[in-house]
């Protein structure tokens, strides 16, 4: 889809009855006509606001286990990750875990990924794992931000 008209890019933010925002175009393609069309639910308009309201909330670099239980399902129930990532998440960090000992989760998490990379992990693991730490990024940059 060509997004370049002010009309196409302003009927993306207009609302329909089921609350959701679409637009559609249509083009000549030779002999045929090409139909796109985007969709974008509430929620996924809200997505941006979601991811930081929740980085602001949450310090991935010193964070215990409870807070990150709590952050993971408030990642999940908006949406944002799915139940997989969220599983990732709540995986104990190393053997020694302490669930009440804050720890640099973010820094834990790519040392994990390395080492799972380093001895040849699955690539599904691994995956994973690199969306994990993605979704840590994340909310560290956007903690940055505010």
């Amino acid at each position: 889809m060509q997004v370049n008209s002010a009309s196409t890019i302003s009927a993306l933010y207009q609302q329909n009855s089921q609350g959701h925002s679409s637009a559609s175009t249509k083009t000549q393609d030779g002999q045929r006509t090409i139909d796109d069309s985007v969709s974008f639910s509430n929620a996924g308009r809200n997505a941006e606001q979601n991811w930081q309201a929740i980085a602001a909330k949450y310090d991935v670099t010193n964070i215990n286990y409870q807070d990150r239980g709590a952050m993971t399902n408030e990642l999940m129930s908006a949406g944002l990750i799915p139940s997989e990532v969220g599983l990732a998440m709540m995986a104990p960090s190393s053997m020694n875990f302490d669930p009440n000992k804050p720890e640099n989760f973010l820094q834990s998490s790519k040392q994990s990924l390395e080492f799972a990379k380093s001895n040849g992990a699955p690539q599904q693991q691994v995956n994973l794992m690199e969306n994990t730490v993605n979704v840590l990024e994340t909310l560290y940059k956007l903690s940055a931000e505010a």
